[in-house]
């Protein structure tokens, strides 16, 4: 069964449902194509300046290459795509253009945290896994 979680991002309430499996692992693999290389450059960055503070990654190198990949159609279909199964305050985002266009008018911030919280909600679990696979592993507890 498909969840739905709410959030609240600047007063308002989103609901996100998640993706069926199929959608959800296209869209993953359209947004690993697209951010994969943006992201590698940011961690590539992080791991050079560990001690330091985010004004040594290399942001505007992730930023420009992530702007080399996409198209403006291209980017309004990704994120049509990826609000399709979100709602603010009972409405559905993409249902109706002017939803979107009042919602976010001015306010990009807003987009990308609710952009956020879809991801969250969708690809959360394949988030926690990566995190996961440079860790070392942690000793079992062992009953007494």
């Amino acid at each position: 069964m498909l969840e739905t979680k709410n959030k609240m991002i600047n007063g308002r309430e989103f609901q996100v449902t998640q993706f069926p499996g199929r959608y959800g692992l296209r869209l993953q693999a359209r947004l690993a194509r697209v951010f994969g290389a943006p992201l590698a450059a940011l961690f590539k960055g992080a791991k050079k300046g560990m001690d330091s503070d985010l004004a040594d990654l290399d942001l505007e190198k992730a930023v420009v290459m992530l702007m080399d990949k996409l198209s403006e159609d291209e980017l309004d279909d990704l994120v049509n795509r990826m609000l399709s199964q979100t709602r603010v305050d009972g409405k559905g985002i993409i249902d109706n253009p002017m939803v979107f266009d009042e919602l976010f008018a001015a306010n990009y911030s807003d987009l990308f945290k609710v952009l956020a919280f879809v991801v969250e909600v969708n690809f959360g679990n394949f988030f926690s896994a990566l995190k996961g696979i440079g860790s070392p592993a942690k000793p079992e507890k062992q009953k007494g």
